[in-house]
C-alpha cells in the first residue's frame, strides 16, 4: 500500500468515530470531517513512528521513512 493510501485509509477508519460535520472528496474517496479523521490518523502515526525511533536497524529505519511518508500525506490531503 502507498503512503498515500495508507494515509486515506487511516482517514477513512477515524472518520467512523469522528464528529461528522464537513463533507471532502479526495481521490474520488468521500471523505466526511476530514479534520477530525486527520487529527486522529496523526495521532495514530506519531505512535507508529515513536516506536521506530530509537531503532536503528535496517528494517526500523525503512518502516519510519515509509510511515514518515504516510504523515506527509495525511498533512497533504
Amino acid at each position: 500500500m502507498t503512503p498515500v493510501q495508507k494515509a486515506i485509509d487511516l482517514i477513512e477508519q477515524f472518520n467512523v468515530y469522528a464528529h461528522k460535520t464537513v463533507d471532502k472528496e479526495i481521490n474520488g474517496l468521500q471523505i466526511e470531517s476530514i479534520d477530525n479523521g486527520k487529527q486522529c490518523a496523526l495521532i495514530a502515526v506519531d505512535e507508529v513512528l515513536d516506536e521506530f525511533m530509537f531503532d536503528d536497524s535496517e528494517y526500523a529505519k525503512i518502516r519510519y521513512d515509509y510511515w514518515e511518508k504516510v504523515r506527509q500525506a495525511i498533512k497533504n490531503l
